[in-house]
């Protein structure tokens, strides 16, 4: 079983637009068979306590990832927590809360595979409301992810509510005013399949990069602890305590100021109204990375850029960068470079590895001070073992920048997808032997 893509070339026009002939245009209220939410009621079983999960709107992203040991739990029975109890296919919407970047009205579709990470009942609390919808008219999983093109287009930050600076969805307003085209159910079921295989696909590509993420964690204990052994070699290196913790007998600490030449009085900053005037080619970098890209550089060749203030300075944090190239930086930026007896990348990652902020003054913004910078302890194996331990780090970033463009470039084809299939642009049905996307003539 597949599917066979095709352009639409019938249109007639609706209240969401020109749609194909042959679907229908609804209000969202009509196919929803009834609301769930409000109190918890009273509960008639009051000897028969069940410990269940219970989300919360803060929740939703929290069960999608699996980091179910954030939702809280609680005891409830009986009427209640049939009526709040999840089960597959089930609708849950967001009624209070959203965030400083995101309006209310996020919506969840429970699965079996969302349930089946819990050992016993999942329910659903105060600020968040169970939706049923008509079967026979939508899939649950079509009317999911058509919710998710609204939300996406900021149509839910229409219908929210403050009250005493708590934002409140009014979720009967959007289901009376808000329309969602209907396309034959099969078709509707086709659609949310593909858009369900791309989603797995992006939720796998996440997996890959936490994983990912963690084995750059562990790999930079090992070598910055170890050196440049095998795991099952380390018995076989002799370690020193040193200020900065245990490290191979044959490494030395030093200062990273005995390390680096410092660039500092190069940088030259530009304010927003200044490189507006002068865009181009070139990466103007601040404290955490290239904030524009303007007309001229001052530095060429490979730097590692060091967070003067405004940075991120504790263990595996992004304190540093490198740059290589041409380029702009700021002020807010140590520029920095190796010299002959260190190297750029094996000081960069030990920066992101080590907890410098105990060298960072100030309380309402930080800052890493030049002085307090040079007296940074850093641990110089020889020349050639920082290349090696560099080398096995640059490995997992480059690993983990392809699966980065591999997750930016699905959820493009999921933006794509999901505007392209809910207008009717591109249609799609299953097949029993798999079509690549064709037109028809």
């Amino acid at each position: 079983m597949g599917f066979e893509f095709y352009e639409e070339r019938d249109f007639k026009d609706t209240e969401l637009g020109p749609l194909p002939v042959d679907w229908k245009v609804v209000r969202l209220g009509e196919v929803c068979k009834e609301v769930i939410g409000g109190d918890w009621g009273e509960d008639v079983y009051k000897d028969s306590l069940i410990e269940v999960y219970v989300l919360r709107g803060t929740d939703f992203d929290n069960l999608r990832l699996g980091l179910i040991n954030k939702i809280p739990r609680r005891f409830l029975s009986g009427k209640s927590l049939e009526r709040r109890k999840l089960k597959n296919s089930d609708l849950l919407v967001e009624i209070s809360g959203g965030g400083p970047k995101q309006p209310t009205g996020r919506i969840l579709y429970i699965t079996e595979g969302l349930l089946n990470k819990f050992d016993t009942y999942v329910s659903f609390s105060n600020f968040v409301k169970k939706i049923e919808v008509d079967c026979n008219m939508v899939n649950p999983e079509y009317f999911y992810r058509y919710w998710q093109l609204l939300y996406s287009m900021w149509r839910t930050l229409l219908y929210e509510k403050r009250t005493t600076g708590i934002r409140n969805f009014k979720l009967n307003d959007f289901l009376k005013n808000e329309f969602i085209p209907l396309p034959p159910l099969e078709e509707q079921k086709a659609i949310a399949e593909v858009l369900r295989s791309v989603q797995l696909a992006i939720e796998k590509t996440e997996e890959v990069i936490r994983a990912t993420k963690e084995l750059k964690k562990s790999m930079m204990k090992h070598l910055f602890t170890y050196g440049y052994v095998p795991v099952d070699e380390i018995d076989k290196v002799r370690l020193k305590e040193t200020e900065i913790g245990l490290i191979p007998e044959h490494w030395n600490v030093v200062r990273l100021g005995d390390v680096v030449e410092i660039f500092d009085k190069k940088r030259v900053p530009l304010n927003e109204q200044q490189r507006k005037h002068r865009r181009g080619a070139y990466p103007y970098c601040g404290a955490n990375g290239i904030i524009d890209y303007i007309d001229a550089y001052i530095f060429d060749g490979e730097y590692v850029l060091l967070a003067e203030d405004g940075g991120f300075y504790k263990r595996f944090e992004s304190s540093a960068y490198i740059m290589r190239g041409r380029f702009w930086a700021n002020n807010h930026v140590h520029i920095l470079q190796a010299k002959q007896n260190s190297n750029n990348y094996f000081l960069l990652y030990y920066l992101i590895y080590e907890d410098i902020s105990r060298y960072v003054a100030g309380t309402t913004r930080q800052k890493l001070t030049q002085e307090n910078m040079k007296k940074i302890p850093i641990p110089l194996p020889p020349l050639e073992e920082q290349k090696a331990i560099a080398e096995v780090l640059r490995a997992i970033d480059e690993k983990l920048q392809k699966e980065e463009e591999y997750k930016k470039a699905l959820q493009n084809l999921f933006k794509s997808l999901l505007h392209h299939l809910m207008s009717g642009k591109i249609r799609v049905r299953k097949t029993q032997n798999g079509q690549n996307l064709q037109s028809e003539d």
